[in-house]
């Protein structure tokens, strides 16, 4: 099999004999893997010596071999046939030393720059153009990153609204740590905390229901499953005693969510919040479904509270046979 100027074969094929590697990093990394000469199974063959390649090789080189015949002409080097070890080569070769240079892509593009850069101006006032004044502390932001997240905010920045030209809003009827936990999910696209959570409602899923497998889809009915409701019991209480706190912000930034429009924010709220649908935070959970319009959760809650009775239906009627 032939290969073209820069390094692939013309005749035969050294693939199954240890072709060279695309860069010298991948080739040492293989070379210092190898098992040192003499010990059992490794051929005293000259051609198994370790070397350190020199040359950077585009594209897949000939492979180790020695007996081989090469030949120089001009800028090319024909190689052809050798040996590795027991085996006998029948390939060919062409290797160019000075092969035409190209133009690559390397730098990141705008979008890249962006993405990477926009968390530096979180609650940075860099160029802020808005100061929001939230329990009595400022939240540094900037119009247009906030309009082109939030609807919501494009609205308020727009004409019409007393906002378009302050300089300074007041943000009511949410907690400084909510709004700015908001604001951190706008800039960087995640909320350490509320990953953590998110992070723990999975483990927990996986703990009462291994069949899953961490599958995400497949656990809004797993996660309330009529027949495991003393698991969901025994964690409701726990998430009451242990969790509670957390319960209260993660809805809190669920209602700044739904109130600012931030829609990608809201689903992973109720995701977090899903496996905490249990006896004592169902009515509290249902209520705030309702509130903020969280139609995932909304359905969590009604699956829930429909097994749950049919559960304990089952289990009075299994109480009155025995009697």
């Amino acid at each position: 099999m032939q290969r073209s100027a820069t390094g692939q074969p013309i005749l035969g094929d050294a693939s199954r004999h240890g072709g060279g590697s695309t860069n010298w990093q991948s080739e040492e990394m293989s070379v210092a893997a190898r098992p040192p000469l003499g010990s059992h199974g490794v051929s005293p063959n000259p051609n198994d010596q370790d070397t350190v390649p020199t040359v950077m090789v585009h594209g897949r080189g000939p492979g180790r071999r020695a007996g081989h015949t090469a030949t120089a002409v001009g800028r090319k080097i024909y190689i052809f046939g050798g040996s590795c070890g027991s085996d006998y080569l029948n390939d060919f070769y062409v290797l160019d030393t000075d092969p035409p240079q190209h133009a690559t892509v390397l730098e990141p593009c705008s979008l890249q720059l962006i993405q990477r850069r926009l968390k530096h101006f979180y609650n940075n006032d860099e160029f802020s153009d808005v100061t929001f004044l939230v329990q009595g502390q400022q939240i540094h932001g900037h119009k247009m990153i906030l309009s082109s997240v939030s609807d919501c905010f494009r609205a308020m920045f727009m004409a019409g609204f007393r906002e378009q030209d302050s300089m300074e809003i007041e943000i009511k009827d949410c907690s400084y740590g909510a709004f700015l936990a908001l604001m951190e999910y706008i800039y960087t696209g995640k909320i350490p905390r509320i990953e953590q959570q998110r992070l723990h409602a999975l483990q927990l899923q996986q703990q009462q229901h291994p069949s899953n497998n961490g599958n995400e889809s497949d656990s809004q009915s797993a996660a309330i499953n009529p027949n495991e409701m003393d698991a969901s019991s025994n964690y409701s209480m726990q998430s009451m005693q242990r969790y509670g706190a957390d319960i209260d912000q993660i809805v809190e930034i669920l209602e700044l969510a739904d109130r600012f429009m931030v829609d990608h924010l809201k689903q992973i709220c109720e995701t977090v919040l899903q496996p905490m649908v249990c006896a004592e935070t169902l009515d509290f959970l249902l209520h705030v479904s309702s509130k903020t319009n969280a139609l995932q959760l909304q359905s969590i809650c009604r699956h829930f509270s429909r097994n749950q009775q049919d559960n304990a239906a089952s289990m009075n009627a299994s109480s009155n046979s025995q009697e």
